[in-house]
């Protein structure tokens, strides 16, 4: 009799019922999904949509279960809402002496339906408690935040927890220090000290003379004034040697050894110069006219039939662009002539 009464209580407390057991249910797949996802994530696994599905079925599988075991509304739970309404708990004392025949009982029952006449079955809220909604949201934000953080790693954007661990306990990389010095005489280019991380190349160098001096080499037998060391895996200290350039050591351009430089045009250094009397290699007495091909004379260069070509020609060059007057042009043939002469 009971149970026909509270029809319609009953639809809307076993809607009270589903929410709250679909909220535990969520509370526990979100959980199932962080645990997993974490694991996935920790592992290094790539299947972190396994988080997702085995979220689904615990959801799904324990909702119904929560909802039957504690949620589903029965009659004395449905009386009891009921004379929270200002029924002075006459519904819930008609359920307990329902089996009873007696007078008292009777009237009691009489007087129960009566005052739940008077009261209309929409005015029974539905009342979700406030802990198990923050407690299905905090576990959906770490849920659904660690299976992204499981997908980020295994797509690569982001290290797997694998990684992150063998990061935070792996031994730090060994660094080595690179000194180079300079003795008397020259400088060095570059940075003179540095930190390398080992396997690594250190930045290059140059050992620069100082005027009047040359590089020798480093202490460490290297010839090259320029270096740059590469896969270091010791600390490296080395000196640039300089020693001071001896007279007529060549310091980029200079004669060779032993050669007097030539003041004169068309000498070539070391070659002997013809003495008064000598007749050239043509056959030509000293002192006589000379063809281009040979104009050492005495000690002299003879550019006299050289200087008569390109004095004509300036004359002539004048004399067809009309740019010059005739004193210009007599100013020209006197420069040459005193070249000529």
């Amino acid at each position: 009799m009971a149970g026909k009464l509270f029809k319609e209580y009953y639809a809307r407390l076993a809607k009270e019922g589903w929410i709250k057991a679909v909220l535990c249910g969520l509370v526990v797949g979100f959980s199932v999904m962080f645990v997993s996802a974490t694991a996935f994530w920790m592992a290094d696994v790539k299947q972190f949509w396994l988080a997702i599905v085995l979220w689904a079925v615990t959801a799904g599988a324990t909702a119904p279960i929560f909802y039957y075991k504690k949620f589903q509304p029965t009659t004395k739970a449905i009386a009891k809402r009921v004379d929270l309404l200002g029924l002075e708990e006459r519904l819930l004392t008609m359920t307990e002496l329902e089996g009873d025949s007696s007078y008292i009982a009777l009237r009691q029952r009489e007087d129960a339906m009566q005052a739940l006449q008077t009261v209309n079955a929409k005015l029974v809220k539905i009342a979700v408690s406030v802990p198990l909604v923050i407690a299905a949201s905090v576990t959906a934000v770490f849920g659904m935040g660690m299976t992204t953080v499981s997908a980020l790693g295994a797509a690569g954007v982001i290290d797997s927890g694998k990684d992150w661990i063998d990061n935070v306990t792996a031994e730090p990389a060994k660094q080595y220090e690179l000194t180079y010095e300079a003795e008397e005489g020259g400088l060095i280019e570059g940075d003179m000290f540095q930190v390398v991380t080992e396997g690594e190349d250190g930045m290059a160098v140059m050992a620069v003379p100082e005027d009047e001096w040359v590089f020798v080499e480093w202490s460490d037998g290297l010839t090259d004034p320029y270096r740059e060391d590469l896969d270091v895996k010791e600390n490296i200290t080395v000196t640039a040697k300089f020693a001071q350039a001896e007279d007529g050591e060549d310091e980029g351009e200079g004669e060779g050894e032993g050669d007097e430089p030539s003041d004169k045009p068309g000498e070539e250094p070391g070659e002997p110069q013809p003495e008064p009397g000598d007749t050239p290699s043509n056959g030509t007495q000293a002192g006589g006219r000379q063809e281009p091909n040979n104009q050492v004379i005495d000690g002299d260069t003879y550019y006299g039939d050289e200087y008569d070509g390109a004095l004509s020609d300036a004359q002539e060059g004048v004399s067809q662009d009309g740019d010059l007057s005739e004193g210009q042009a007599g100013i020209v043939g006197d420069y040459f002539g005193g070249i000529q002469n």
